[in-house]
This record gives C-alpha cells, structure tokens and sequence, in this order.
C-alpha cells in the first residue's frame, strides 16, 4: 500500500522549542534540517550549505534569509534559493504545524510500502 503525501509528514520538534531569529535544527532519515520561525512561518531547510557544507543553522537569520556561517552565502527562507543565483537552492521541505508539533513532509517517504 503507498502512503498518501500527507502521511509523510512526521513530527520534528515542538511548537513551542523554536525560537525567534535563531534555527532549531533536528535530524530526521539522516538528513540535518534546519527550521526557522519567522513572523509566525515556519521554514525547513536541508542543514548544509551548498557552497562549503557548513550548518545553515548556525549562521544569522535576518529578514527571512539565512546566511552561512561558514562561508556568508544567503538563502531565502521561503524557496531555499541562494542570493544572486535563483537557480541555485538547497532541499526544502514542507511544513505543517499540527497542534503543539511542527511537522515537515519527507518527500522519499511518499512512495514507501507499509
């Protein structure tokens, strides 16, 4: 039987564990996903960036941007694009806040059999 999309979103952390201008990054299937709350909207991004593989995480946030704290590159909350070059964007990930859980879609568990 194939799961229906909705089915893969699994619960990350508590609503209540993010914090304002700061990521809250968790692990999930092997994958470090960095979450950021932002005027009452939750973003998940892949943990890594794509220049030098540093934690997105544990750069600034401002403004619904991410920046590097490894390298300085900027990605846009919302569409995981790199500043400059729209093109260029790192995995994100859907985000539904269910009660007191913030849950976010794994889109490789889509297709999975029970």
């Amino acid at each position: 039987m194939r799961r229906r999309v909705s089915d893969s979103y699994v619960p990350v952390v508590r609503r209540a564990a993010l914090e304002r201008q700061r990521a809250t990054v968790v692990r999930r299937d092997g994958v470090a996903i960095a979450l950021f709350a932002v005027d009452g909207v939750v973003h998940a991004l892949e943990d890594q960036c794509l220049r030098c593989s540093g934690s997105l995480g544990a750069g600034a946030q401002v403004r619904g941007l991410a920046i590097c704290a490894g390298c300085g590159w900027v990605y846009d909350l919302a569409t995981g694009a790199v500043e400059g070059v729209p093109g260029l964007r790192t995995e994100r990930f859907e985000v539904r806040i269910d009660g007191p859980d913030v849950r976010i879609a794994l889109p490789w568990r889509s297709g999975e059999s029970d």
